[in-house]
């Protein structure tokens, strides 16, 4: 069955360049501007206000609490309410937490901001990706997502340049107000520009009513895509924290090779991702996701014995274009096999599920790292990443361009 045909009655069909879809990406591109900005001077900033390392590295904890605490009922919220005033509120919440926190002291206090940063970013990140699946056409999801995951990412390049101009211009606060600004642009475009979105923003009988599916037939729907994202929070996290490390600890290279090796990352994923997502729309989801991993795995097993420091740049920089789409291509498939009122609902869940990878992601490479050594820190991501792979193929029927598909029913 092609994906035009799934659940066409419920979703929002747009044209290819639609300027909703637009307005999303610059919506997104403004907020991965603030994100790169804060995530540059964060861990300083806090340095600087007498934070322990230790308390420093717990602090992202209360940021992932926030997200998985509001994943169910920021879902259930946009059903009701609607996708473009949560959006709204939840930049307008995050350029607040942004302003406030250079006037924080104190552990409790700053991991409240935290904690509440984790409750507004969820809410951006759930109503934006539900407004992209419903205005985006149904053949042409991971095409969509894919430049949404793009439009964000760009910012944590750019960002921390910024954030560098404004602390030598001005100071380190002045990154935080210049963020909140940029946050609260964001937030007047979503209220100013953005149309309602129908099936979710209330204005017909169909989304006044309540949801169709119970919590356990949305898990259903989109079991493939928790279990992607909470392998991919899982790897970002312990990735930007233990493999700079190994590396530096354990390869012994300079603090310049590896402060690159994640623009090699990045510079996969920018470069590479737009190609992918047609391709995905074209051939399935499932069976692109699967390819992509299978890449990944060979060259995270790569890294145990490639010991040149160009091969293991260049092998860098294929992980970041098959691992980093892993999470717009499973996003993707929510928009095929999902109607569009319940797009919400379920991005709260997959959400939830990337946070909670987030957190378990340096509790336990942690100890693998310390107690086994580098290498297993690898093999510990080469055996997640196969077990999501294992795990897509058992569920390929799932997506609809699968053979194997076969519609399913509402519990």
């Amino acid at each position: 069955m092609r994906p035009s045909q799934v659940n066409s009655e419920d979703n929002v069909v747009a044209a290819p360049r639609d300027h909703r879809v637009l307005l999303v990406y610059a919506i997104c591109a403004l907020l991965g501007h603030a994100y790169g900005m804060t995530l540059a001077v964060l861990s300083l900033y806090l340095r600087g206000r007498g934070q322990t390392a230790d308390a420093i590295g717990s602090l992202s904890s209360y940021f992932a609490m926030g997200v998985i605490a509001c994943s169910l009922p920021v879902g259930t919220m946009i059903s009701r309410m609607g996708a473009r005033p949560v959006l709204a509120g939840g930049l307008l919440g995050y350029s607040l937490v942004t302003a406030a926190l250079p006037w924080l002291n104190g552990f409790w206090p700053i991991a409240l901001a935290r904690a509440l940063d984790g409750v507004f970013s969820v809410c951006v990140w759930t109503a934006s990706e539900s407004t992209l699946l419903a205005y985006s056409p149904p053949d042409r999801k991971a095409s969509a997502t894919t430049r949404y995951a793009v439009a964000l990412s760009l910012g944590y390049v750019s960002g921390p340049m910024i954030a560098r101009i404004l602390t030598e211009q001005f100071s380190m606060r002045a990154v935080f107000y210049g963020a909140a600004s940029l946050t609260v642009v964001a937030a007047l475009v979503a209220i100013l520009a953005l149309p309602p979105l129908r099936h979710t923003e209330g204005h017909d009988e169909a989304s006044r009513e309540a949801p169709t599916l119970s919590l356990l037939g949305l898990i259903q729907r989109v079991r493939v895509s928790i279990v992607a994202a909470f392998a991919y929070g899982y790897f970002q996290s312990a990735l930007l924290l233990f493999v700079p490390l190994y590396f530096a600890d354990v390869r012994h290279f300079t603090t310049e090779q590896v402060v690159m090796l994640p623009a090699f990352f990045a510079g996969g994923m920018l470069l590479l991702m737009n190609f992918i997502g047609p391709i995905g729309d074209r051939f399935g989801h499932l069976r692109v996701l699967r390819v992509l991993i299978a890449v990944g795995i060979a060259v995270i097993i790569g890294f145990t014995w490639l010991t040149a420091y160009p091969l293991i740049a260049f092998a860098t920089f294929i992980a970041g274009a098959a691992l980093s789409t892993v999470w717009p291509l499973s996003l993707a498939l929510q928009g095929v096999v999902l109607p569009a009122r319940e797009y919400g609902r379920a991005n709260g869940v997959v959400n939830g599920f990337y946070a909670m990878g987030l957190v378990l992601g340096p509790f336990l490479s942690g100890r693998v790292f310390k107690r086994l050594g580098g290498d297993a820190l690898f093999w510990q991501f080469a055996v997640m990443w196969f077990a999501v792979m294992v795990f897509a193929l058992v569920f390929d029927g799932d997506d609809p361009r699968s053979k194997r598909h076969v519609p399913a029913t509402t519990l």
